[in-house]
């Protein structure tokens, strides 16, 4: 009997079935995301302090009844020390903490300029010493000092998992006074999260929220809520509201995204008569298959679709084994992750509808010496190819691809060896009647909630990066460490 993709097993959640048109409820239509303007050392502009000069400092700091000592340890520890850092651009002082391998504020942000509209109601002159200041989704990408960054959903996924789950971080992590429910212990960490609510239509103080770099519908930025004795949430602020922020410093775990003009483009090493590409070869010892390989640019990328079965959350288009000898195999997010620790520990338990901590690069179910590309890396190598503006991609395999009318192409497409193929994308059995031949999605290890991730989509325009369920499934292309 056929072996059925066993999706079910990956999923904590409820499945919800979606027409691959419309590829997710949360927006996943293209887009380019942008570059964080942030460096990658805070001496370049804040200034470590003791307890006794923040009084010197141009601006003061909100007294707290709780101070947390800087400490590597994952048990929370408490100290009469003040750990304060001091933004050059305005000379405020912030109380900072260290949680886990993270460092925090360990309150708002309260930074703002002439020539930025940074907060609800804007006042030059005065902020509320609780609260601080409310930024727009722009001017929060861009308001942390340097060295430190707007939270993403990796940010907040390792210090909920940190502190417990989500469950707990709610709890743990809000400030001992100024909620209207203190049962119990809280703040044990230092974090001080206080219930700012955010400003627009209707908006309210019964929550800590706070703004992420990650992008959800319309365009908007996700939200990070702690609310007084429930789960911690991931909001779609696809109502526009104003936020809170809590930066978080840069680390060996943080990544830049690219932007464009930091790319070099790249010349094509192949056209209808000549092939100048860099090619090799790559056998995996853990089924002996070999698969063929190109340089572009600075990166070394597997020139076919993986093609290792999974224990669970792998299959074929209909159960095909045909399609998977053709095409490679389809993943679900958590199967392309090695969720199950089958070949590394990078992302165990990084499932289709969780929080999870994982490396920086995640091996995933690539072979030894490789891993599963992250945002940046699909970025760069899209800048590179000029994708944006091939027209027709630049990537695409030739005399595979379809066009409108479901006839083949014979325009010539592959320019730099990537040989994409049309393998659609792949569903549980249930909604095994795709299509292949005019698009296809590759993984990526960057999620953007609990339920998203962002893949490399192509269609019969071109390839670009966008978001998608975790639980559909779409093929991986290995980088080389």
């Amino acid at each position: 009997m056929k072996r059925q993709m066993n999706f079910k097993k990956c999923v904590t959640g409820v499945f919800v079935a979606l027409a691959m048109a419309a590829c997710s409820d949360d927006g996943s239509s293209s887009l380019e995301y942008p570059v964080d303007e942030s460096s990658s050392s805070i001496e370049s502009s804040s200034e470590i302090v003791s307890s006794s000069s923040i009084a010197e400092s141009s601006s003061s700091i909100a007294e707290s009844s709780s101070s947390v000592e800087s400490s590597s340890s994952l048990e929370p520890e408490s100290s009469s020390s003040v750990q304060v850092f001091i933004d050059e651009r305005d000379g405020q002082a912030y109380r900072y903490v260290v949680i886990g391998e993270q460092t925090w504020m360990a309150q708002n942000l309260n930074y703002t300029d002439t020539a930025t509209k940074y907060s609800y109601n804007y006042t030059p002159d005065i902020a509320d010493t609780d609260v601080w200041r409310y930024y727009w989704d722009m001017d929060a990408k861009v308001s942390c000092p340097a060295g430190w960054h707007l939270p993403r959903f990796m940010d907040f996924s390792k210090l909920v998992t940190t502190v417990g789950g989500p469950d707990s971080a709610g709890k743990l992590l809000r400030s001992v006074d100024a909620w209207y429910d203190r049962q119990g212990d809280t703040d044990i960490y230092g974090f001080a999260a206080t219930p700012t609510g955010m400003r627009c239509s209707g908006g309210s103080n019964t929550k800590a929220i706070y703004m992420s770099a990650d992008y959800a519908q319309y365009g908007s930025l996700y939200s990070f809520n702690l609310e007084a004795e429930k789960p911690v949430e991931w909001k779609d602020n696809s109502g526009g509201c104003y936020m809170a922020v809590r930066c978080v410093k840069d680390d060996d775990f943080y990544k830049v995204i690219p932007d464009s003009a930091d790319v070099a483009q790249l010349e094509p090493c192949k056209t209808q008569e000549e092939d100048n590409c860099e090619y090799g070869t790559l056998k995996d010892s853990r089924d002996n298959r070999e698969y063929k390989t190109v340089v572009i640019g600075d990166q070394t990328w597997m020139a076919e679709n993986l093609r290792l079965d999974y224990p669970e959350g792998a299959g074929c288009i209909k159960d095909d084994k045909d399609s998977c000898a053709k095409y490679g195999y389809g993943y679900t997010w958590a199967a392309a992750m090695d969720y199950l620790g089958k070949f590394s520990d990078d992302a165990v338990g990084c499932g289709n509808d969780s929080y999870c901590t994982r490396a920086r690069d995640v091996r995933g179910i690539c072979p030894e010496g490789w891993h599963l590309p992250d945002l940046a890396e699909f970025q760069t190598m899209l800048y590179a190819v000029n994708e944006r503006h091939s027209g027709n991609s630049n990537l695409k395999a030739s005399n595979l691809w379809q066009n409108d009318s479901r006839t083949v192409e014979s325009a010539f497409r592959d320019k730099y060896g990537f040989s994409l193929m049309p393998g659609g994308m792949v569903l549980p059995p249930v909604f095994n009647n795709q299509q292949t031949g005019s698009s296809t999605c590759l993984w990526t290890s960057y999620d953007v909630s609990p339920r998203f991730a962002y893949y490399l989509l192509a269609n019969r325009d071109y390839a670009s990066m966008s978001k998608n369920e975790k639980l559909f499934g779409c093929y991986v292309r290995c980088i080389k460490d």
